[in-house]
């Protein structure tokens, strides 16, 4: 190699040694809480903005998407499921009336499978096996999206099977209130416990933050405040040993605002409350950058 050659690898690898590690971001949540929906409305973000951009295979798998996006249609079952990666390199801050871009490292996640891998997951490792949970598959995938994590991303979903906001609005104020439990009933054993499972494989995890994500505020139309309240206080059990573990809690909603022609043309279509959320990610993760 010619010296001009040891040079260029000398600083190319001092380059890649003076960088931090990406932080780890995984999404977790049951089937069809709208973790697709999500991570969607975030590559469709970075994209626009510029600010970071999808893997090449979740490109491809975005492109799939974007149809029923344009034509405001829910994303059907048929559509193959796959692993996402996002890939987030700068994060806008709005305070005080001012922006300022602020550059980040921030590796956003989901091995996007079907089956109610979280349930399948959490099942699996209550149930011994000679050969250790790590002999499945599917607890073998969880584990490596997990291990090297630097918080979670936890999707949330209280509009269980609920298409519209008409949907939701149509049921009486008994129902309604029936419909929250049972949404959020349904998901806390396996979120419970797949977070539970998180930090027992990842013991780093311990004093990082949960994200915890409510989709489909589009329908439900419930602002922060009241979904902070009812999930606190419908998963007291985990939100005080989460406490206990100096584990830092946020709560988001966000929502579909559906596809339309803006003055100049242009299309407008994305997930609400993604910016919020990728501006709250930057600030936990600024002390450590």
């Amino acid at each position: 190699m010619t010296k001009e050659g040891v040079v260029r690898s000398f600083w190319s690898i001092r380059r890649r040694w003076g960088q931090p590690r990406p932080r780890r971001l995984p999404i977790l949540g049951v089937n069809g809480a709208g973790k697709t929906c999500l991570a969607w409305g975030i590559g469709r973000y970075l994209s626009d903005s510029g600010y970071g951009q999808p893997s090449v295979e979740t490109a491809r798998y975005f492109y799939e998407i974007d149809p029923f996006m344009l034509r405001n249609a829910p994303i059907p079952a048929s559509v193959q499921k796959q692993p996402l990666v996002l890939q987030v390199n700068t994060v806008v801050l709005n305070r005080g009336g001012l922006q300022r871009e602020l550059p980040v490292r921030l590796v956003i996640s989901s091995h996007d499978t079907p089956g109610g891998e979280l349930v399948e997951v959490t099942n699996v490792l209550q149930t011994p096996t000679p050969d250790g949970p790590l002999a499945h598959p599917i607890v073998r995938q969880f584990f490596s999206l997990v291990v090297n994590a630097d918080g979670l991303l936890v999707v949330v979903d209280l509009a269980r099977r609920l298409r519209t906001r008409e949907e939701f609005a149509a049921l009486s104020p008994t129902e309604r209130e029936d419909h929250l439990r049972a949404a959020l009933a349904e998901q806390v054993a396996p979120l419970c416990r797949g977070i539970e499972t998180a930090i027992q494989m990842n013991t780093s995890m311990r004093g990082k933050p949960i994200f915890f994500i409510f989709t489909k505020a589009d329908i439900h139309c419930l602002p922060v405040a009241q979904v902070r309240s009812l999930i606190h206080t419908a998963y007291s059990i985990l939100f005080n040993r989460l406490r206990h573990q100096g584990i830092e809690c946020h709560e988001h909603c966000v929502a579909y605002a559906g596809s339309t022609r803006d003055a100049d043309g242009s299309l407008s279509y994305r997930i609400e409350g993604v910016e919020e959320l990728l501006a709250d990610l930057a600030l936990c993760f600024a002390e450590e950058r």
